[in-house]
Parts: structure tokens; sequence; C-alpha cells
């Protein structure tokens, strides 16, 4: 079964985040483009997410947050329509980058 298109929009604060990262931050690619691709193949690859049509990138890829020691992540909403499609925390998923 395929997963329909996926819509992603970035909130204010992580548009202005991304727009001050360089290529060389993300594996030599447009950082837009990086980040959009990670959450994409996150909605791709996690059954829980297949039906997702929407996803908000709330935070660009970061390093701690709530627990300081957590690895890089990029912090999403997915959405289908207009329900949210909760984390298994009950929140917004974090997309970890693997660096």
């Amino acid at each position: 079964m395929s997963t329909p298109p996926l819509t992603i929009i970035w909130t204010g604060p992580a548009e202005q985040a991304v727009s001050k990262m360089t290529p060389a931050q993300c594996d030599n690619q447009d950082p837009h483009k990086w980040h959009e691709d990670k959450v994409r193949n996150f909605q791709q690859t996690t059954a829980t997410l297949n039906p997702a049509t929407k996803a908000r990138i709330r935070a660009p890829a970061h390093t701690g947050g709530t627990d300081p020691n957590e690895a890089e992540h990029i912090t999403v909403s997915y959405k289908k329509g207009n329900k949210d499609i909760d984390s298994p925390s009950k929140g917004a998923w974090h997309v970890y980058t693997g660096r």
C-alpha cells in the first residue's frame, strides 16, 4: 500500500532557524531539502505515520531539548487531514538524523 503525498510546512521559528543553516551543516545539501527528505523518509518507514498527509517542522535539526543528552533530531508534528498523529510519547515526533 502506498503512502499519500506528504505536504511539509515549516513553523515561523523553524523557518528562521533553517534559513541560517549552510549546506555544510546538512551533508552539503540544501538545508530545506535535507530536512524535508529526512521527514518524508521517516514518514514512509514508520507504519503509524503511513496515513499522514501533513508534516509541520517545528524545529530543525538540534541536539538536546527536554533531555539534554538526546541525539540530533528534527521536531515534527504529523497529521492525517487536521487530526494529529501523536508520537508514542503523546506529542511531537523526533526524527533522528543519524549524526
